[in-house]
């Protein structure tokens, strides 16, 4: 049986398909909320939560059959096409004379999954699925063990659910990574830095999940135990057990089903045992570049490799030790070297050194005169690899794609740019033209036109062939 004819309902996707999609997708995410806070859902608490969450979100709700002529409300609108789309059972009358409504079973399933994997929140979630594969494997061979009766849905099946979810937590580490390091390369003054260290919450949520896995000193030692248990159940009589449910259940010969199980226990073994290390050791060498892009990139933008803070304390530290004619001739070329911006008031406490400080420390980054040109030649490589160009051909072909598809329109005339961005688009498609892999070509025209942005020359964009 597919998914459809589970659903029994053709319409069942509707809502998430029409002009009104990210309305529907809230709405029905808000009643869920509610329904988990109330015993019974009535009628009359649908379309009170509907009405509250539209008015205080500014919504309005378009009417998607031209030829219907609703004139109800939005949260009537809302609730009639919730039902007609399975999303909503039918009005049942409760003990006191009002109606029922309940949200179907299939519609919490489907909006839960499409919201857990919009808000993925993976605290500690790698870990979680090695210690409950550790536990499901641990508990099927403690004594009275229910597992025992059905192996293969309550030993194989929740291990490769919890498998598939550890697959794409590590994946998603790996990517989450590769993003930080590419932002860093974006960074070009010190405040942009600032800002980034301090508000970036996918730099910090990725090491809090990073760090609280690699600080478990336990996890090398559950993944050993995890292949050794597999390995102990590929041989033990349980393993029989599970083929001959498997071949009842999907009505296939005990040979085929013996294979399709040693296959799914071979591939789980695998990758506890191979294939999770490696993904691992490319997240540790991923992160050791973030910490030399960052201390590159944090000394690149604070003087050249420069200790800055070190030198500001010698120069004081001479000018407090040298008599007043000294001091007058250090103080008089300062004072041709310095172009102060602001002047602000500055308490004792800001400056009072409670510890003392040795400035003359070697520093920890690695001086350019000490890389060699193949060196210098990898690490400008990987910066270059690194950074991302916002106007290259393939962006600028993904941004007309979707202007061509949002308008329902043939060309696109410079007139209608309403902001920067689109500017340097047009901008880009005229310098990428030429090219075979370019999908849009453009046609200059005499004269300028005033945009938004500024005057630019007349041009009009159209899809080739």
């Amino acid at each position: 049986m597919d998914v459809f004819e589970t659903l029994k309902n053709e319409k069942f996707f509707n809502p998430l398909t029409g002009v009104n999609k990210r309305i529907y997708f809230e709405c029905i995410t808000e009643l869920i909320e509610y329904s988990k806070s109330t015993p019974v859902l009535y009628e009359s608490n649908v379309r009170d939560t509907l009405e509250l969450y539209l008015m205080n979100k500014q919504y309005h709700v378009e009417n998607e059959d031209v030829e219907a002529n609703y004139e109800d409300r939005d949260s009537v609108k809302i609730i009639r096409k919730f039902r007609e789309c399975g999303w909503l059972s039918k009005l049942e009358l409760g003990r006191n004379g009002e109606y029922i409504t309940n949200i179907t079973s299939n519609c919490r399933r489907i909006i839960d999954f499409l919201n857990r994997l919009t808000h993925r929140k993976n605290d500690a979630a790698i870990s979680n699925r090695i210690l409950s594969m550790y536990e499901i494997l641990q508990s099927t061979y403690s004594e009275n063990s229910v597992r025992k009766d059905r192996p293969y849905s309550s030993v194989i099946v929740p291990l490769m659910e919890d498998e598939a979810e550890l697959k794409s937590e590590v994946l998603d580490l790996r990517d989450n990574i590769s993003i930080i390091c590419s932002q860093i390369t974006e960074i070009n003054d010190l405040s942009g830095l600032g800002n980034y260290l301090l508000g970036d919450q996918l730099l910090e949520k990725f090491f809090n999940d990073y760090f609280y896995m690699k600080n478990n000193g336990l996890i090398p030692s559950i993944l050993k135990g995890i292949a050794d248990q597999l390995r102990k159940f590929k041989n033990d009589e349980l393993f029989e057990v599970a083929i001959q449910e498997y071949s009842e259940r999907m009505q296939v010969n005990a040979e085929e089903a013996k294979d399709v199980l040693i296959n799914y226990l071979d591939e789980m073994f695998y990758y506890i045992t191979v294939e999770y290390p490696e993904n691992m050791e490319m997240i540790d060498d991923s992160i050791n570049k973030y910490y030399r892009l960052t201390n590159m990139r944090i000394r690149l933008l604070t003087g050249s490799g420069y200790n800055v803070q070190s030198s500001i304390d010698a120069i004081l530290t001479q000018i407090k030790e040298a008599d007043s004619e000294k001091k007058a001739v250090l103080l008089q070329t300062l004072h041709h070297c310095i172009s102060i911006g602001s002047q602000k008031y500055i308490s004792r406490k800001s400056y009072l050194k409670r510890k003392r400080q040795i400035n003359e420390t070697d520093s920890g980054a690695i001086e350019a005169k000490d890389l060699t040109d193949e060196e210098k030649n990898q690490i400008t490589t990987e910066l270059m690899e690194n950074a991302r160009n916002p106007y290259s051909m393939e962006r600028t072909n993904q941004f007309f794609d979707v202007l061509f598809k949002e308008r329902e329109v043939s060309f696109i005339k410079s007139k209608y740019i309403q902001n920067k961005e689109e500017a340097l688009m047009f901008a880009s498609a005229l310098i990428y033209s030429q090219e075979d892999d370019f999908h849009y070509r453009v046609e200059l025209e005499e004269g300028y036109e005033s945009t938004v942005v500024a005057d630019i020359s007349k041009m009009t964009v159209r899809r080739k062939g």
